[in-house]
């Protein structure tokens, strides 16, 4: 089994997969057995079948999904009989996970935010033969509550989530309550990096918000946060605006 994960950065209002791959078993001969196909995986692979299952063979005569009927020193399918030959065949079974999100104890946005667990998951193997898990509704959860931006770091805007599949941690990402693209998330992923999310709100009264990703070397690590100026103060300065060209100056 191997597992493709999600983007350092993900937006909520898009989906945030997880991607459950299984191993390939080489068929070395198809049989006849009864008018149903007959695999033989060779005996040490006899351990991964059980009745019942679905069985996943991605090309040739026999591609699709299909259910083992009987497993004694071979893997007798649900599929016809209809030629001898070698094939790939993947042995398929649900996936249990569960979600975490949130900042832990020794983190600012704890109180915002406190790492929990919010969704337990059984995941089913689709028609491709992978298993998909998309978190984003989940997390979309997080950021159900609207509230008034803070000056400084605001933690409400991102939150930290981590998948446990099988039992097995996976690495830490980061979700953002905003519709940003995906792709171009990602080009802000690395060490030093900021992200202008937008450009600047500018409201009648002169007030500016700018929404940001804290920089990697940060004490707090990689979060959103927002830098609220008001006019005639000059500039929230020394935060790395010019990094991506840009200067922030209200006035």
């Amino acid at each position: 089994m191997a597992l493709i994960t999600p983007n350092t950065w993900n937006s909520v209002h898009r989906p945030i997969e997880y991607r459950v791959t299984f191993n390939s078993i080489f068929v070395l001969s198809i049989t006849d057995n009864g008018g149903y196909a007959r695999l033989n995986v060779g005996v040490s692979y006899l351990t991964q079948f059980s009745v019942g299952q679905r069985v996943y063979i991605p090309s040739g005569t026999y591609a699709g999904n299909w259910t083992v009927r009987e497993v004694s020193g071979t893997v007798t399918i649900s599929a016809p009989y209809s030629s001898s030959g070698t094939t790939f065949v993947t042995p398929l079974s649900n996936v249990s996970a569960q979600l975490w999100a949130g900042y832990p104890s020794t983190h600012e946005g704890y109180s915002d935010y406190p790492f929990r667990q919010i969704a337990d998951i059984v995941a089913v193997p689709g028609l491709e033969g992978f298993v998909s898990i998309d978190v984003s509704g989940y997390l979309k959860s997080i950021f159900k509550k609207i509230e008034a931006p803070r000056i400084g770091a605001d933690f409400r805007m991102s939150c930290p989530f981590r998948l446990i599949v099988s039992g097995y941690p996976q690495n830490t990402f980061y979700a953002l309550n905003g519709t940003f693209d995906q792709a171009v998330l990602q080009n802000y992923a690395s060490y030093y990096s900021i992200l202008n999310a937008r450009h600047p709100i500018h409201f009648a009264n002169g007030t500016c918000i700018y929404s940001m990703l804290w920089p990697d070397t940060s004490i707090y690590g990689k979060h959103v946060f927002n830098i609220i100026g008001i006019n005639g103060t000059g500039s929230p300065g020394g935060l790395g605006f010019d990094a991506v060209g840009t200067t922030f100056t209200v006035g």
